[in-house]
């Protein structure tokens, strides 16, 4: 187990208050469900996992009801297909931290900033902003972009009893935020995390490992072609958390994954590209190519990601 495990697994041995009241600077609610997995099977070191293992499984429907109700089901079926050949996915989904199960949840939040900003939906309106507040809990880093969209929200929406609501829901927190400042920094002595420069050069690494090329030209090609006007705040939103999270490692520990919850952004207007040169292929033409190029394009990349599962699941972790 890596060192971030064994904190998980102590954490977890504690009474459900303990658990709770400890917050090893992060919220409780993996320690809690990973707690119920321990205890679920007879305190099995390895149950600690299984949150994660399950918030992983539940991010690929999720992918592709975001790729859904942005653009079509062949968004969403590109999306989720990203979200299973993505190594760091597939690593975090095996990783007793809250990471795969925050990205899971932002994916959710996404789903109903989408369906906000399309609709007027009070109902919805509400999830959304019990969505935001849950996000906080699961990771304090997703505070970042989601804090960016409630925003968006607020200033169209002009729903002040619900923000409000939101931000009393993430109170008990602000102890943790009032620790980290205290005492994870340099200054205090602590030394884990990645500096700013390392934090620049792992972030596309962490993001999407030997992918990276083609999700980037994607996203561009995505980004150029979509029409779309909700994806220039969605990508605002991922550029600012991103500038935000590499100047955090300024004054506190951060690592690339802390920041996962906008990559799902990334691999939405890369969907967007795969369709959308899709559909040029199919005008070109004059016939429908949507499943072929969608298998071709699956063939592909997993290929191109083979030599990462190889080394992560028969050589060495990935790191």
């Amino acid at each position: 187990m890596g060192t971030e495990e064994i904190y998980t697994l102590d954490i977890v041995k504690l009474p459900i208050m303990g658990i709770i009241t400890n917050f090893d600077y992060t919220p409780p609610i993996y320690n809690l469900l990973a707690h119920f997995s321990y205890v679920l099977f007879n305190g099995y070191d390895v149950a600690i996992r299984y949150p994660a293992v399950v918030a992983g499984v539940l991010l690929i429907p999720a992918a592709f009801y975001l790729g859904k109700e942005y653009y079509n089901e062949m968004t969403g079926l590109y999306l989720s297909f990203f979200t299973v050949v993505i190594l760091p996915f597939e690593y975090y989904s095996q990783y007793a931290r809250s990471y795969i199960l925050s990205v899971l949840f932002f994916t959710i939040f996404l789903i109903y900033y989408i369906r906000i900003k399309r609709n007027d939906n009070k109902k919805e309106e509400l999830l959304f902003w019990i969505l935001a507040a849950v996000n906080v809990w699961v990771h304090l880093f997703a505070i970042i972009p989601v804090a960016l969209l409630c925003l968006d929200i607020l200033i169209e929406k002009k729903n002040v009893l619900y923000a409000t609501l939101s931000c009393i829901l993430i109170v008990p927190l602000l102890n943790i935020f009032k620790d980290i400042i205290s005492t994870r920094n340099a200054s205090s002595g602590f030394t884990y995390g990645a500096s700013v420069l390392q934090m620049v050069f792992l972030l596309p690494l962490e993001f999407f490992n030997v992918l990276f090329m083609n999700v980037i030209t994607l996203f561009a090609v995505g980004f150029w072609t979509n029409k779309d006007k909700l994806k220039t705040p969605l990508v605002i939103c991922a550029v600012i958390t991103l500038i935000v999270g590499v100047a955090a490692a300024i004054v506190t520990p951060v690592f690339p994954r802390y920041l996962m919850d906008v990559e799902m952004v990334f691999l939405l207007l890369a969907a967007i590209g795969c369709v959308k040169i899709t559909e040029i292929i199919n005008d070109k033409i004059g016939k429908d190519l949507n499943y072929i190029i969608l298998i071709v394009t699956i063939l592909i990349f997993t290929w191109m990601a083979i030599p990462n599962f190889e080394s992560h699941f028969f050589i060495q972790q990935y790191v």
